[in-house]
């Protein structure tokens, strides 16, 4: 899968759950009506109408502060929100009302700043995590011999 399918993919799959849950919350999925409702919790400028359009549509994934934000206005995890519930794609009627973990990494603990490596490891081709698998072998290696 190239980097723009999987982008294409994150973006779409961010705003199937945000228009889920908005349903969820009986809330209208409307850019205007979400604007507003974000804007009112945001501490900086306000966030325009076709900014959240293009959340709503799968154009484009709120930065982490705006996520933050946009998680507790619906009551769910920023991990939840932006990278969905591992392999169980959750509906409306599947999301809880309480704030929801990302199952994958909740179940072992995982720190934020290691999920995203991963995740950017992922965006990486089979052959460059080949490069990278080596050359994290010999970095351990070294951390080991205590060099």
């Amino acid at each position: 899968m190239s980097v723009d399918t999987y982008k294409k993919n994150e973006r779409q799959g961010f705003s199937k759950r945000l228009g889920h849950r908005l349903q969820h919350k009986a809330m209208p999925v409307s850019a205007t009506a979400l604007a507003r409702e974000f804007n009112l919790r945001w501490r900086g400028a306000n966030i325009t109408v076709n900014a959240v359009r293009r959340w709503l549509v799968g154009e484009a994934i709120p930065a982490k502060d705006k996520l933050g934000v946009l998680a507790d206005l619906l009551d769910v995890s920023e991990d939840w929100l932006r990278w969905g519930a591992s392999d169980i794609d959750m509906t409306a009627n599947d999301a809880p009302d309480h704030r929801v973990e990302n199952m994958a990494t909740a179940a072992y603990n995982i720190p934020k700043d290691a999920r995203s490596l991963m995740q950017d490891i992922m965006l990486l081709s089979p052959k460059d995590r080949e490069y990278l698998r080596a050359l994290l072998d010999v970095m351990l290696r070294h951390s080991r011999e205590g060099r």
